[in-house]
């Protein structure tokens, strides 16, 4: 009984190792560069398995190929390339290299000696390259697209998934509408979550000269209103609803509260810089009127008609040419009031969470980093 266990062990052993070393080969297609250029590959997709693992073992902190793996997939080619020619996998440097340093270790030179980049043959190799200077015998693996096919069914079913959670979600199919969803629904860290993306999709749009613009709006006057993209919406709510509900008491079953606000702006006078008079806009007075719900008095005693420095912000960085959510939210705000009624469950239950989101805010610990645009700059 000892030997027959011990030659089924050899056997499964000898099995094993037999099976483990064709599988590097395994689900992979073999080609030459020059394949690629005649248009006789039609795709070459990313390589999967074993082989893909130590072909990319810099993106996963594995071994890369031995030699005598590397000779299993590629002979001794010095270079092979991956899906098509988009990469190129070194033999000696035992990673992916772009184009122009697989075309120098082609050439034979040591990517490892820093100071070939001064030579003159190889200043001259470079400024002389083109993608058909790589041989086409260079051999060319490519993967049997199941990374490809994940990634399809990957995104397929988060349409799918985003298709049905948007079927149940009162205000996701506005323009903006997820953040004003995460109010309605009373997730405070969902808004939090979304509002710190909407701060820094504004300064990747407009940059530090944006941000620090928006820092001087947010103090015009010495107020120092560094209010977090949350208040700023809290604002832009009662101004919004204020506009269409001023004068509907049906709108306000538990009271109203009102204040006006007035300011005075002076006329303009323009004139050369030699003092010749040019013309005159006229002065006037505007007049913003406030109505809200009482539990919303004590937010609109801090934010009325000192919010907007962050909409403002946010749409000079949206004059780079990037559509931003940061702004869209403020829209939806506004698309929201005008397809629901102000008595409807929509709006009520959005205002009540919109008040305890509002408390909450303020309520933070004093360490806890706001969704501002001061603190950028922190």
């Amino acid at each position: 009984m000892p030997l027959v266990r011990h030659l089924f062990m050899a056997l499964s052993i000898t099995l094993f190792a037999s099976a483990h070393a064709q599988s590097l080969r395994d689900g992979i297609s073999f080609h030459t560069l020059q394949d690629i250029r005649d248009g006789t590959v039609d795709k070459c997709p990313v390589l999967y398995g074993a082989a893909g693992e130590k072909v990319y073992h810099e993106n996963n902190s594995g071994p890369p190929l031995t030699d005598e793996e590397y000779r299993e997939l590629a002979g001794d080619a010095e270079l092979f390339a991956l899906q098509g020619d988009a990469q190129f996998y070194s033999r000696s440097a035992k990673k992916i290299l772009p184009m122009l340093e697989a075309y120098l270790t082609s050439l034979g030179y040591d990517l490892s000696d820093p100071t070939i980049y001064g030579r003159p043959e190889v200043l001259s190799s470079l400024q002389s390259f083109s993608p058909d200077k790589l041989s086409g015998d260079i051999p060319v693996l490519c993967g049997d697209g199941r990374i490809e096919k994940e990634q399809a069914e990957s995104r397929e079913r988060e349409r799918l998934a985003r298709e049905e959670y948007e079927r149940n979600c009162k205000l996701c199919r506005l323009p903006g509408g997820y953040y004003l969803d995460a109010i309605y629904e009373g997730d405070f860290d969902k808004q939090n979550e979304l509002a710190a993306k909407y701060i820094y999709d504004v300064i990747s749009a407009g940059g530090a000269e944006v941000m620090m613009l928006g820092v001087l709006i947010n103090n015009t006057g010495g107020q120092k209103t560094d209010f977090t993209y949350l208040e700023d919406v809290v604002g832009y709510y009662m101004l919004s609803s204020s506009r269409k509900w001023r004068n509907k008491p049906q709108c306000y079953p538990s009271g109203v509260h009102k204040v006006t606000f007035t300011t005075e702006y002076p006329d303009q006078v323009y004139e050369t810089v030699g003092g010749v008079y040019l013309g005159r806009d006229e002065g006037y007075t505007n007049v913003t009127e406030y109505a809200v719900s009482p539990a919303l008095k004590s937010a609109c005693d801090k934010i009325c008609n000192k919010n907007g420095g962050i909409l403002l912000t946010a749409r000079l960085a949206q004059g780079f040419g990037k559509k931003l959510d940061a702004v869209e939210a403020f829209r939806s705000v506004d698309r929201m009031l005008s397809e629901h009624a102000c008595d409807s469950d929509v709006v009520r239950q959005f205002e009540r969470n919109l008040v305890d989101m509002w408390e909450r805010e303020n309520s933070q610990p004093s360490n806890v980093r706001r969704n501002t645009i001061g603190d950028f700059f922190r």
